[in-house]
């Protein structure tokens, strides 16, 4: 059977996760570090989905949203 493991992501998964996006670019990390920083601020959660160790996948809960029309929902 299959491991999934979701959890906050770490700092130094960052390189491993561009990697797996075929995405090494500077521009692409600094995205990532973004997200983490917010995460570090409280303003989100940068989860990592690991499928029997191996990264399968990620995503940001924003707490209060950015964009769109729930940002301006103000909830």
């Amino acid at each position: 059977m299959a491991e999934i493991l979701v959890r906050l992501i770490c700092e130094d998964e960052i390189p491993a996760l561009c990697e797996a996006e075929g995405d090494l670019s500077e521009d692409n990390v600094t995205y990532y570090q973004r997200h983490l920083n917010w995460q570090k601020e409280g303003e989100c959660a940068f989860l990592i989905a690991l499928l029997d160790g191996e990264i399968a996948g990620y995503v940001f809960l924003l707490y209060k949203d950015r964009w769109g029309s729930m940002a301006e929902a103000r909830l």
